[in-house]
């Protein structure tokens, strides 16, 4: 049980930091659009 649990928490874990570096990942992607719509 406490392994289920733990997988568990590591999946809650995993999912949160995802969703954290694809919001970042998306803000470095819009910058880069930005930049590249300035440079022409």
């Amino acid at each position: 049980m406490p392994a289920i649990k733990s997988n568990a928490d590591a999946a809650i874990i995993i999912k949160r930091l995802f969703k954290e570096y694809s919001i970042i990942l998306f803000n470095m992607v819009e910058i880069l659009v930005e930049i590249l719509n300035f440079g022409f």
